[in-house]
């Protein structure tokens, strides 16, 4: 089960304003990796979509595209095999 105890703004990617920990009580109603970790193939999709069109666009090389899709094919592996290290900061799947 996903811990979501007190945690440091700065490990919140948006925390970089704040300087008191989130209170528990928020930081649990606004989580929503517990709930959402089920979307991961979708959002892996819309990932490998995105790494695509960036690449079609010419925004990525060929080796910044290769290397994305290699680390998110990593992660569909870990995510498939239930290693993937889910980290209750982050808070969402995404």
């Amino acid at each position: 089960m996903l811990e979501m105890g007190p945690s440091s703004p700065s490990q919140k990617p948006w925390g970089g304003r704040f300087t008191e920990a989130v209170h528990p009580a928020a930081a649990r109603f606004t989580a929503s990796l517990p709930f959402d970790s089920r979307l991961w193939p979708y959002d892996l999709a819309g990932s490998r979509a995105w790494v695509r069109a960036l690449g079609r666009a010419g925004i990525l090389t060929a080796e910044e595209l290769d290397r994305l899709q290699k680390g998110l094919d990593e992660i569909d592996q870990e995510l498939r095999a239930g290693t993937f290290p889910f980290r209750g900061e982050l808070e969402d799947i995404h």
